[in-house]
């Protein structure tokens, strides 16, 4: 009978989430609302009121009443966090005493005992002076046991003695290690491990024998395992910022950036189990500081970097693990980021060596702190005058006389300072390139080179990729070479005539038709052009005839048109929808229905479909009603199929043989039918 859970919610616990909501006088949100109001936790003012303390909000606003204390505010949390773990623990929770259904189920025995005495309104079963009651309760063999009991007042020693399975010194050999807790409602409870040797049965007898003839009470009665030791947090977050790393449980430092202009977080600790305690460390009290975990905890920020201590507590409430965190005020890198583009684009060969040496190395400087994602505000201003002060220090070396240009009434030319000049040659001077005819001008404008046509700008500098010359577009290559024929340039297709010119609009080119667009690009897949969609390969090659393209068919006349609408192909009807699709099946164009077989063709005539018949005419239109073909009467119903049996039909009867012919002048079993198909008897 005892191996069912208990199923009551124990007194203690509903007690405690009343006040987790609220509700009760000295309820943990109360409490800690309170606390909140006081004053913020970081760094500088106390999370709790020194003096005069006074908070205005009530339970519904989540504040309380009167001064507040510190050491009383704490003290609430972990009484409440206390009593929860004595539930959260306990496998019996036994508190509703003169139930009969609780207490019968734990096989209550007793003599000149009773469940009378209600304190705070808590129930509870005393025994007077030569009375007692026992109870028997489920034990965990395989973990270690531990018995809690409640009593109310101030009393050092327990008021009953407690035998285990009879024997009066059962919990004397863990009596050095038992807990004893007070509350502050006056209740208190003794926390003791049942000895090993007592758990070899699935139950034990735990009897209580009165001391005297106080007639004390025992409020609670729990059997339950030993705390959890796991100290890590479940969960570690902030409601701004970012951090870093995101939350790990096996990581304990942290770093959260927000920006620069943020003056408060909210943060949010949650312990691994809900009865343990999250600690937070308060500068003003200079200790730490037992917290709410049930809300959001503000943070003031000063400065541009802020520590944040706390520590997560196991459920034994004494196992702790250290977690720093540190709230980082990011800076606006955008000015130091200018300062380093500048940098970069300077040429080391220009500037003298001392002065080219102190600027790279605060553009190393800079660089590593770009990369830094907690970089304050005051380091990178710092950076950006130290980079700046180095670029404007940059001094020049004197440049070398390298030679110079000369022009005359022919041209220019480049003269070297021992008098000599290039001739028939090409030059790469300050990054461009030139070309020297046979007596020493530089070449400009078109000129050819073996086979090889080029183009040189008025100063005579090579140019190379796109020019427009004349109101055409060329292309030239990496050496300034002219390109002609077919060229894939930036991932696209262009073709280029035998003088370079490139090509637009409709071209023939080795007798295939391509389209080339207003910038030249090679034309692929559909394409409407003037009106009309046409077809391109991947190739480009303009598509005519039957073509199959994304699942369906479509014809290109000759010249590559898509054709819609009616088409005779080949002696055979085809239909082409709007969209230029090949229609199959059934389809109705305008009011009248025709079919496609598989291949597209309209059929006409007698055709069997679905396992109706269907009649055609000439022209592909789907018959309906009366119609006579081959000299025979026939109907056709409204979808087309040939009715056959008896049909009635306008007040009368008729006779339709298996072949969908009408019966005239005939019997049909018993009945007649005359001349017109109609049954007459």
């Amino acid at each position: 009978m005892w191996s069912r859970h208990i199923p009551y919610l124990p007194y203690w616990k509903e007690e405690y989430w009343m006040r987790r909501k609220g509700f009760g006088k000295k309820g943990l949100a109360v409490i800690l609302a309170a606390a909140v109001c006081a004053g913020s936790l970081w760094p500088g003012v106390s999370v709790y009121a020194k003096e005069g303390g006074s908070l205005s909000q009530g339970p519904e606003e989540g504040g309380g009443e009167g001064d507040f204390e510190p050491a009383v505010g704490e003290k609430q949390i972990l009484e409440m966090k206390q009593v929860l773990r004595m539930n959260e623990v306990s496998h019996v929770r036994l508190t509703e005493f003169g139930s009969t259904e609780q207490e019968t189920f734990y096989n209550l025995q007793s003599e000149r005992s009773e469940a009378e005495q209600v304190i705070e309104g808590r129930p509870g079963r005393k025994a007077w002076e030569d009375g007692w009651f026992s109870y028997t309760l489920p034990v965990k063999a395989e973990e270690k046991n531990y018995l809690t009991t409640v009593y109310y007042g101030t009393e050092s020693q327990e008021p009953y003695d407690i035998l285990v399975n009879g024997d009066l010194e059962a919990l004397e050999e863990t009596a050095s290690d038992s807990e004893r807790t007070v509350y502050s409602d006056g209740f208190y409870s003794v926390r003791r491990e049942i000895p090993q040797k007592y758990l070899s049965d699935p139950f034990i007898t735990v009897k209580f024998v009165p001391k005297d003839n106080s007639g004390s009470a025992l409020y609670g009665l729990y059997l339950g395992s030993g705390y959890d030791k796991y100290p890590e947090l479940q969960d570690l977050s902030f409601d701004i910022g970012e951090m870093d790393p995101a939350f790990q449980v096996e990581n304990s430092v942290y770093t959260v950036r927000v920006p620069r202009n943020t003056d408060k977080i909210n943060m949010t600790a949650v312990p691994h189990k809900q009865d343990g305690l999250v600690k937070l460390y308060d500068t003003d009290l200079e200790r730490y500081v037992l917290v709410d975990d049930e809300k959001a905890v503000p943070l003031s920020l000063s400065g541009e970097k802020t520590e944040v201590l706390l520590k997560g507590t196991a459920e034994d409430h004494s196992t702790e693990r250290l977690y720093t965190v540190s709230v980082v005020k990011t800076g606006d890198k955008s000015q130091l980021k200018g300062l380093v583009q500048t940098a970069e684009g300077k040429v080391e060969k220009e500037y003298t060596k001392e002065t080219w040496s102190a600027m790279a190395e605060e553009l190393k400087a800079a660089k590593a702190l770009l990369s830094n994602k907690n970089a304050t505000q005051t380091e990178i201003n710092s950076q950006v005058e130290k980079l700046r002060r180095t670029i404007e220090n940059l001094k020049k070396v004197p440049a070398a006389d390298t030679g110079r240009w000369i022009t005359d009434s022919k041209g220019s030319w480049f003269r070297y300072p021992d008098g000599t000049y290039p001739k028939k040659a090409w030059k790469l001077m300050d990054g461009k390139w030139y070309y020297f005819d046979e007596i020493g001008y530089v070449k400009t404008g078109w000129f050819q080179q073996g086979k090889t046509w080029y183009y040189s700008d008025t100063k005579g500098v090579m140019q190379i990729n796109w020019k427009k010359i004349g109101g055409v577009w060329y292309y030239f290559n990496g050496s300034g070479a002219m390109v002609t024929g077919w060229q894939k340039i930036g991932g696209t297709w262009y073709y280029f005539n035998g003088s370079g010119a490139m090509l637009t609009n409709w071209q023939k080119i080795g007798g295939i038709w391509y389209y080339m667009n207003g910038s030249g690009a090679m034309a692929t897949g559909w394409q409407k052009i003037g009106g009309i969609w046409y077809y391109f390969n991947e190739s480009g090659a303009m598509k005519t005839g039957w073509q199959w393209i994304s699942g369906r068919w479509y014809y290109m006349n000759g010249s590559g048109a898509m054709l819609t609408g009616w088409q005779k192909l080949g002696g055979i009807w085809y239909y082409f929808s709007g969209s230029g699709s090949m229609a199959t099946g059934w389809q109705k164009i305008g009011t009248v229905w025709y079919y496609f077989n598989g291949s597209g063709a309209m059929l006409t005539g007698w055709q069997k479909i679905g396992g109706s018949w269907y009649y055609l005419s000439g022209s592909g239109a789907m018959l309906i009603g009366w119609q006579k073909l081959g000299g025979k009467w026939y109907y056709f119903n409204h979808s087309g199929a040939m009715q056959t049996g008896w049909l009635h039909l306008g007040g009368a009867w008729y006779y339709l043989y298996e072949s969908g012919q009408m019966a005239v002048s005939t019997w049909i079993g018993t009945s007649y039918v005359n001349a017109s198909g109609v049954w007459i008897k």
